[in-house]
């Protein structure tokens, strides 16, 4: 969208634009625990994949219930992609 307006006194013209994407598809979220014994810490990895964008800031990591999940770390790999690493206790 770009947005343009002209001082009607003096004539000068500014302009603004922004993009906007409808976004249909979710992102793929794919999961890979460690094998672990039953009476062990399961750490993991997970990665996040978007068609259009996805941002680190915006994925979140928890637990049922609460608390179980530590060591959470997410990080933006590219524009398209974010891996995070966990550790479930």
């Amino acid at each position: 969208m770009i947005v343009k307006a002209k001082n009607m006194i003096n004539g000068a013209v500014g302009q603004n634009s922004q993009k906007y994407f409808i976004e249909t598809n979710a992102p793929t979220i794919s999961i890979f625990p460690s094998k672990k014994a039953s009476n062990q810490a399961i750490t993991g990895t997970a990665e996040i994949l978007d068609d259009v964008a996805i941002n680190a800031s915006n994925v979140s990591l928890t637990t049922d219930p609460a608390n179980q999940l530590s060591d959470r770390n997410c990080v933006q790999i590219d524009g398209k992609r974010v891996d995070c690493s966990w550790t479930l206790s």
